[in-house]
């Protein structure tokens, strides 16, 4: 008989049990960092890692080496942890070449994600695996840092077909299979005519590997972190509870911004989920009333779209896609004229019908499809053996 579809597998889902036992032993300090690691040991450390704990090798070992040089368990963590900073050091002299190009041709980029946080947040640069380089372009230099990519030896990934208003970053390799996340927009979710503005002219200078770069403030550092470690993957991340925990003990959070600026992007009530989620795993990390404060005006429908959608695997659900993609189209054109708004569609649709994600829907449709008929068909078989009378 016909099997129904698998349930949709979130990415925000709350870590296991011994999953926050890792997150505590890297992210708590003194005490509490070595009770979770011997509760970890005396439960569960006979069963190994799975995929999303050996990631968090390299930070618990960055957090009790010095507490711990002889534990043994603590070193099979080690060796993560230079695998990690063997890989981060391509990364960060990545990172440097192309700023110094950007730089050298008129561009002035905005560090993002992993290669920001961890020489800023993390005493260690073996502590957390950066995957790649992320970039903020500012809307009128986009152009040109693409083109300078170009020249310098980096491909598109999908050259010609990046579109801004429905997309939030263009992805550049280079034949060594390095990769460079050049964005038009902080978040997938907020493509829209100054929706970065914030992020912008919030933006620091700051010093990294004796090199002075800009990236964003600490609280838009905090804002990115959580609304990114809400979408789903295929893998759910752990790492962006531990950049969180990061970021909040490592500076001064300036928590009525990060407010403001959550609800100014419509994404207050998702920043509320991420933060009680933190909350969680990292208790009086946060301030006691700021998911209050978060919550205190009800999601709009677009973020409830986000709320319902964006945590979950959309492939092969058709109706989840629908919904999704339309929270994003009607989230970038929240500033147009309504009439401009209905000639943007057919546009979209073009757009997104060429993505990824959106054949994957299609293919997700026909196997539904195929799975109705047989079960029906089934059915009926079932039915006429029953009802057909005996001679």
């Amino acid at each position: 008989m016909p099997t129904s579809p698998k349930p949709r597998q979130s990415s925000w889902i709350e870590p296991t049990p011994r999953e926050v036992l890792l997150l505590r032993s890297g992210i708590l300090q003194g005490e509490g960092a070595l009770e979770a690691w011997y509760t970890w040991k005396a439960q569960e450390s006979s069963k190994g890692l799975n995929s999303r704990e050996v990631k968090l090798a390299p930070l618990v070992f960055c957090n009790l080496s010095e507490s711990l040089p002889q534990d043994a368990d603590l070193e099979v963590f080690g060796v993560e942890a230079r695998k990690v900073w063997a890989w981060n050091q391509l990364v960060l002299r990545t990172l440097n070449e192309v700023s110094t190009s950007l730089t050298a041709g008129g561009v002035d980029p905005i560090l993002l994600k992993g290669s920001a946080l961890l020489p800023l947040f993390y005493k260690s640069t073996s502590s957390r695996r950066v995957a790649d380089v992320d970039l903020l372009i500012e809307p009128q230099d986009f152009a040109k840092a693409a083109a300078i990519l170009r020249r310098t030896g980096w491909a598109a990934d999908e050259d010609g077909f990046f579109d801004h208003r429905f997309f939030h970053a263009l992805t550049f390799y280079d034949e060594n299979r390095r990769s460079i996340d050049l964005h038009y927009h902080a978040l997938t979710t907020c493509c829209w005519p100054g929706a970065d503005k914030d992020f912008i002219e919030g933006s620091l200078d700051v010093e990294i590997g004796g090199r002075k770069v800009r990236t964003l403030s600490p609280s838009d550092h905090l804002l990115h972190v959580c609304i990114h470690g809400q979408l789903w993957a295929e893998l759910p991340p752990l790492r962006w509870y531990a950049d969180s925990a990061a970021i909040i003990r490592n500076s001064d959070i300036d928590w009525d911004r990060l407010v403001l600026h959550s609800k100014n992007l419509d994404l207050n009530n998702v920043l509320a989920r991420a933060l009680e989620a933190l909350e969680n795993v990292s208790p009086r990390t946060i301030p006691p009333d700021i998911v209050a404060k978060l919550r205190a005006d009800g999601p709009s429908t677009i973020e409830k779209a986000w709320l319902q959608t964006i945590s979950f695997e959309r492939r092969g659900h058709f109706w989840l896609s629908v919904v999704y993609q339309s929270a994003k189209f009607f989230s970038s054109v929240r500033s147009e004229p309504v009439l401009r708004k209905i000639q943007l569609v057919p546009e979209a649709i073009r757009y997104h019908s060429r993505q990824r994600n959106w054949r994957s829907v299609a293919g997700g449709i026909l196997r539904r499809l195929r799975t109705v008929v047989l079960f029906r068909f089934h059915s009926k078989t079932q039915r006429q053996r029953i009802t057909k009378p005996r001679i």
